[in-house]
């Protein structure tokens, strides 16, 4: 499998053999012809871990010619058996057969590592030890694929678990703060939820001139950056978000924003508000990524995730993995906002169905208020009318 590592065609019957005792005792002619036509990489060493022998195959998994290989030790950095050498070792101390996957630079590739899968035996002559030989496969592309598996089944097990962890209530507040814990520490150093504020138009929100405005509803940090974030916008306060910021690009266009490297002005950028600038010097943001809240085609609001410090900035991989989890928390928030409304129109209906209290007594004033007996049935058949006694005292 050798296809993965551009390099030279291959001759089978070019010499790839070393002269010496192992050639001499061990390679025959017609073992070398079988050999050299073999697709898998077969590398015969010494006990000193030099090439004595390599396959057509081989030579080009490597990107060199053979005979630039022969008399070279595996550990050489461009031989390429360097991160097998442990286990070469093993197998010509103990004459176990052994296999062994490792990460390798090949010379000529242009694909960066690969993933070489080999088998190794020792080799003896008369009861001497004269060697081993190795049979190597390139599996840089079933490797990929592997992990592509595993990272696709990480991602659903984060998924499953963020529909557990998000949206147990029906608040929409505390379904933000559900999503901002969620993303702390595992994803982010510091995750903040805003939405757009109620009293904004629906049509006006992103038209109106000047900084973004928006309701902080959700906010979670590392208790070390919460150091140096600690005037950054307390949850349930507005923030502004200048014209250009990662958090304006992203909810006028729908899309995540991802920002490596960052300055330190351009991380001070990104956060909202001021008179902190002095305090975030210190937090070594480098990374940050702003996901947009959408929910049945409405924009919400957008969660922010940072990170600092020697972590690593965030990858096109985060950013599809976060972006699942805001989507599944954003169908949270606006459930809960629906269920809001819904509640709040049932408690008017039930408000407008009541009588207006009578005036049973001239010295006596009457008034009434609902208040629904749970939070199950909010309309039913309540209600509460005065009548005047023969005695001038009120009943009911």
């Amino acid at each position: 499998m050798g296809q993965d590592t551009p390099g030279r065609r291959r001759d089978p019957n070019a010499p790839t053999h070393a002269a010496g005792p192992l050639s001499a005792d061990g390679v025959s002619d017609t073992l070398q012809h079988a050999l050299g036509g073999s697709a898998a990489g077969i590398a015969i060493v010494d006990p000193h871990l030099r090439y004595r022998y390599v396959n057509a195959a081989f030579a080009e998994m490597t990107g060199m010619a053979a005979a630039d290989l022969l008399g070279r030790s595996v550990t050489d950095p461009v031989a390429d058996l360097g991160s097998h050498a442990g286990v070469l070792r093993q197998v010509l101390h103990d004459g176990e057969p052994r296999e062994a996957t490792a990460a390798v630079r090949p010379a000529g590739s242009r694909q960066g590592r690969h993933w070489w899968y080999g088998t190794f035996h020792r080799l003896e002559a008369h009861g001497e030890m004269i060697g081993l030989v190795g049979i190597l496969l390139d599996v840089t592309t079933a490797h990929q694929r592997q992990r592509d598996l595993e990272r696709a089944r990480a991602g659903l097990v984060l998924l499953e678990e963020a529909t557990a962890r998000i949206g147990t209530t029906l608040d929409p507040d505390v379904t933000c703060a559900e999503l901002a814990d969620f993303l702390v520490p595992s994803l982010a150093d510091l995750a903040t939820v805003e939405v757009f504020p109620a009293d904004i138009p629906v049509g006006a929100r992103l038209k109106t001139p000047g900084p973004l405005r928006l309701r902080r509803a959700g906010r979670a940090c590392e208790p070390a950056l919460g150091l140096h974030l600690h005037d950054a916008g307390a949850q349930g306060a507005d923030v502004e978000y200048p014209e250009g910021s990662p958090v304006s690009v992203c909810l006028h266009t729908a899309q995540p924003v991802l920002r490596n490297e960052l300055s330190e002005a351009e991380a001070i950028a990104a956060m909202p508000g001021t008179g902190r600038i002095e305090a975030d010097r210190g937090a070594r943001i480098h990374s940050t990524l702003v996901v947009p809240l959408v929910a049945r085609s409405h924009l919400l609001g957008a969660a922010m995730l940072a990170r600092a410090g020697d972590r690593r900035g965030f990858t096109d991989d985060d950013a599809r993995t976060i972006q699942g989890v805001a989507q599944r928390a954003a169908i949270g928030i606006d459930n809960a906002r629906r269920y809001s409304r819904s509640e709040d129109i049932a408690l008017e209906l039930q408000r407008a169905l009541l009588a207006e209290p009578g005036m049973p007594h001239p010295n006596i004033d009457v008034a009434c208020r609902y208040l629904p007996s749970g939070s199950s049935a909010l309309v039913g058949g309540d209600g509460t009318r005065p009548y005047g006694c023969t005695t001038g005292a009120a009943c009911w």
